[in-house]
């Protein structure tokens, strides 16, 4: 995650370049000297292959580590809720990447998740999508609501496999 807050969305880096990227981040302590070197260089290359990298390129406006608050209802929170008040939930969150387009905002979650599965099928997708469905729906609803803004679609990418879902 932090290499995808840092690093510019100018170019398709390459392993080099991202290595050299690595190198003034710890100088900088953005990152430390540990996490550099555990990070999965090619990975991040293989993310700067995709068809949502190069949306990000082609797009000026990009915000990266949005933070936002909403409030919701209880009773849209927890299903099992039984008060007759209208008691709000406050909820926090960060997220990772946002591309403005004329037509509407774009999500990017990152995902630094190891997949155990050897290949992604039908099933493996269906599970992901279902795991990260409530946090992304309730991106997508925060930012419409916050920004007055349509959403044109929200992805999670998975580094571990190389793999972006249309959420």
């Amino acid at each position: 995650h932090a290499v995808m807050q840092y690093i510019p969305l100018t170019e398709q880096w390459n392993e080099a370049d991202i290595t050299e990227w690595l190198a003034r981040f710890v100088a900088e302590e953005k990152i430390t000297a540990e996490e550099a070197n555990v990070i999965d260089v090619s990975a991040i290359e293989q993310f700067f292959q995709t068809e949502i990298a190069e949306l990000m390129l082609a797009h000026d406006n990009v915000q990266r580590e949005v933070p936002f608050t909403y409030a919701l209802a209880a009773k849209e929170v927890y299903p099992d809720w039984k008060s007759e008040t209208n008691e709000q939930v406050l909820i926090q969150g960060v997220m990772d990447c946002i591309v403005h387009t004329d037509e509407g905002a774009i999500i990017v979650d990152y995902k630094t998740d190891t997949i155990e599965d050897a290949e992604v099928t039908d099933e493996l997708l269906k599970k992901l999508k279902e795991r990260y469905r409530v946090q992304i729906d309730l991106y997508k609803r925060a930012l419409a609501d916050v920004l007055q803004t349509d959403i044109k679609g929200a992805y999670v990418y998975f580094f571990a496999k190389d793999l972006t879902i249309k959420m």
